[in-house]
């Protein structure tokens, strides 16, 4: 594309008038700039120069830093932050008085939820005994050096009773035959007793997690491996009460325990995330349930005298009515046909 010799000048006079206009806007930029400086003449009326530049700030002028983490500023944990940092920031907050922990006065007396009378955590700082006194020495001892059988979890539960002699039996179902420890059954009659014995025995293995690692780096990594695999554990047993049997869930829950404590002696907590399919064959499912027929209030649900076989379908029997002349019209208000039985043939006789 070619341009003549008007275009060309007309075009030349279009630029240099917007690059004047730039010029002329920058010029008012840096004289407004530096009127507005600290350290600018009071006296001087002459205009700055187009070349000149805004002086830097002053001694007087503060630098504003970053704002602070999400949690350092309202306390809401920043839901992208990694734990270290969460934890940083938490630390990082010089002259900060620290937030007494509130507890409701029915658990902890004295304690107020206004914050008049709020009181840390009495259990701060306590051993192991002082956080479980109901639990025995010997029973916490079995449990932090992963030496504690399934049956005995019972005795972590505030509402142990006094355990049975051991009674193992044969039991035969679906086929299949399996030895049934009835201590353990005694032990754990129903669900809400075995997640109850569970449960402080993940916390007591939590505590003493959290102690062994705490002042590592990511050491609290550990109790939350745990705590986590806990509830997933917990999740998987309710989930298999709903299709297999409560005794046959025992028997899976005792074997797995047995494995995952095996696994815990050598540092390894990550098995209670999974269900352990190798173990499945113990689970055995809950026998079929029969639905039984809801009876209707209308004729054609109705059962009556018209009912001939119960292997036919309503709707290709006869109705016995029409045959005696009963009911009439061209439909069975029971559903039922109407017409006639065809003739029974007499064999013919020799």
């Amino acid at each position: 594309m070619s341009f003549s010799a008007d275009q060309t000048k007309e075009i030349g006079d279009i630029v240099a008038k917007g690059v004047a206009g730039i010029e002329q806007q920058l010029t008012d930029l840096l004289a407004k700039l530096a009127v507005s400086t600290p350290g600018a003449s009071q006296g001087s009326s002459a205009a700055p120069s187009s070349s000149s530049v805004p002086p830097p700030p002053g001694s007087a002028t503060q630098i504003t830093s970053p704002p602070p983490p999400a949690a350092a500023q309202s306390g809401v944990v920043n839901l992208w932050a990694t734990p270290d940092a969460i934890a940083d920031a938490f630390a990082n907050q010089a002259g900060a008085p620290a937030a007494a922990v509130q507890h409701s006065p029915a658990f902890f007396p004295g304690a107020s939820p206004s914050g008049a009378a709020a009181t840390s955590n009495p259990l701060a700082g306590k051993n192991v005994i002082l956080r479980f006194p109901h639990v025995e020495q010997s029973v916490l001892l079995s449990v932090l050096a992963h030496t504690i059988e399934f049956k005995q979890l019972v005795k972590l539960n505030p509402r142990f009773t006094q355990q049975t002699a051991p009674d193992q039996t044969l039991q035969l179902s679906n086929g299949q035959l399996s030895v049934v420890d009835k201590a353990v059954t005694k032990s754990f009659p129903d669900m809400n007793a075995l997640l109850g014995s569970l449960l402080v025995y993940f916390d007591v293995l939590s505590f003493s997690l959290s102690a062994s690692h705490g002042k590592q780096a990511g050491g609290w990594e550990h109790g939350w491996t745990l705590s986590h695999g806990a509830s997933l554990f917990v999740q998987h047993l309710l989930q298999l009460q709903q299709s297999y049997t409560f005794v046959s869930v025992l028997q899976y829950a005792e074997r797995f325990f047995q494995f995952r404590r095996a696994e815990m002696l050598h540092s390894h907590y990550a098995g209670w995330w999974a269900p352990d399919n190798s173990l499945m064959f113990y689970l055995h499912p809950l026998p079929p349930v029969t639905a039984v027929k809801a009876s209707g209030s209308s004729p054609a649900s109705q059962s009556g005298p018209n009912k001939l076989s119960g292997s036919k379908p309503r709707n290709e029997t006869i109705c016995t009515n029409f045959v005696k002349g009963t009911c009439t019209g061209d439909t069975c208000p029971w559903g039922r046909k109407h017409a006639l039985p065809a003739p029974v043939v007499q064999p013919a006789k020799a």
